[in-house]
């Protein structure tokens, strides 16, 4: 990815903007994965405009420093406002007055006495930048009859004009990839929506059924007791058979492999297409070729085809507002991809492992304490004890059903097994000297092992769901 600074020299109006350069904005490119494309100077024999105009098109972000009133600064940012509609970052020292024509643009203020200060503020400027299709064009905000392309077109830009032969055929292309990206991602956002909707629901019935065979057991056992009257007694039993009843209806309804595979199905669905919109961002095989909107469109169809049974719930999903992840580069999809899903299986591991021992003391609470109630009962004959004992086992063997269907430990080892493949993965690599082919394998294992978790994590419940 490319960047270009438009800027002044040297010190001007107290400003040393060679230290800005080298504290605040070269760093903020490194903290993102941006290449520094230069700050202006072109050095290259031939046409100089030629070879500023060039650079201003082709780069993918552009951040201005517009602190002093400097002639060929402003020149050069009319000119990217005129050919980008987007991805053009203002950044002003804390000194004249903004000009009049920049006033209503947004730009992010530094010290010009410590501009390193403000590269959090830069790093997250950038980041937000390059994730959105906002126009910050005043020429295409304010021209309705000039139509932007979606942002998600920039990396895709040709970095040799003369490669192309027509601009406008080439726009026409960027728009179609970005139509068949954006296509995907939506897909991927309705599957996620519908899958957490599929899980929400199951875990309610799940936490019902649980609540249901407690309850049943508990009055049973209390409608079985010598010293309540015959009425009291035939109404408890007559309750607790309505909450038995009712479990052997969520059982038989709700509880049912067809349901669990609605929710590990759009799960799945989700999963692919996001790996694949990842693949096309990070820009490596299948998708460094020409054809690579053809290819990511095949594997969308495959997808949504192999889902059709479950394309009814993705429909009633409305896609959210996420935007598309931040990888733009190598380096990128490195820490935004690989490292953040390591982090995110091994925080998994101690949440499902802590639900998992939750349910195993609650199972073996009720375990023990049915232990101890025969104990008394057979110390006491007198004391009435002798259904409770069965009322508890029978809450121990509903915990034991529960903890079978939620699968909580058995995940948490896949998640770490997960976690530590990833790991290593991302100590495998150097962004910085990694090869084309290098940096394809990489790619390709982290999405294996991920592909590899998510299949096993679904088997895993489909099994527990037949159970």
């Amino acid at each position: 990815m490319r960047a270009f600074v438009i800027r002044g020299f040297g010190q001007q109006a107290g400003i040393d903007f060679e230290r800005v350069h080298e504290e605040l904005i070269g760093p903020a490119f490194a903290e993102v994965g941006i290449d520094d494309g230069g700050t202006g100077e072109i050095v290259e024999a031939g046409n100089v405009r030629e070879d500023l105009f060039r650079k201003l098109y082709l780069a993918d972000i552009v951040v201005a420093d517009v602190s002093v009133h400097n002639a060929n600064v402003f020149y050069e940012l009319g000119i990217r406002h005129a050919v980008r509609p987007r991805s053009t970052v203002l950044i002003s020292a804390r000194i004249d007055q903004i000009p009049f024509d920049l006033r209503t643009d947004r730009y992010l203020r530094y010290d010009p006495d410590s501009p390193g200060g403000s590269l959090p503020q830069l790093v997250q400027v950038l980041r937000e930048t390059l994730a959105t299709e906002r126009v910050d064009s005043p020429v295409y905000r304010l021209l309705p009859g000039i139509a932007p392309g979606p942002h998600t077109s920039l990396p895709d830009r040709p970095r040799d004009l003369q490669a192309v032969p027509a601009v406008a055929g080439h726009n026409g292309q960027a728009e179609v990839e970005d139509q068949v990206l954006n296509a995907v991602w939506r897909g991927h956002r309705q599957w996620s929506r519908a899958a957490a909707a599929a899980q929400k629901s199951l875990n309610r019935w799940r936490l019902s059924n649980l609540a249901l065979l407690v309850l049943g057991a508990v009055v049973a056992t209390f409608a079985a007791q010598t010293w309540l009257v015959s009425a009291a007694a035939a109404t408890l039993a007559a309750v607790s058979a309505a909450f038995l009843a009712a479990a052997v209806f969520v059982q038989g309804s709700m509880l049912t492999s067809e349901n669990t595979s609605r929710w590990t199905g759009a799960r799945a669905a989700s999963e692919a297409l996001k790996a694949e919109t990842y693949r096309y961002l990070a820009g490596v095989n299948p998708y460094a070729a020409a054809d690579r909107a053809e290819h990511l469109r095949a594997q969308f169809n495959t997808v949504q085809t192999r889902s059709k049974d479950l394309l009814v719930q993705q429909q009633l999903a409305a896609a959210d507002d996420r935007g598309l992840p931040p990888v733009r580069t190598f380096e990128s999809y490195r820490k935004d991809r690989a490292q953040e899903q390591a982090g995110w299986h091994r925080d998994k591991i101690a949440e499902h492992m802590g639900k998992a021992r939750k349910l195993r003391f609650c199972q073996l609470g009720a375990t023990g304490a049915g232990a101890v109630i025969a104990a008394v009962a057979g110390a006491l004959p007198g004391a009435d004890l002798a259904a409770w004992p069965a009322a508890a086992t029978t809450i121990a063997a509903a915990f034991a059903a529960h903890i079978a269907a939620t699968q909580h430990q058995q995940i948490a080892a896949s998640y770490a097994s997960t976690a530590d493949q990833l790991q290593r993965l991302v100590d495998s690599v150097d962004a910085k000297t990694a090869s084309a082919d290098q940096q394809a394998q990489f790619v390709a294992d982290v999405e294996r092992v991920l592909a590899i978790q998510n299949n096993g994590w679904v088997d895993l419940l489909g099994t527990a769901a037949k159970t």
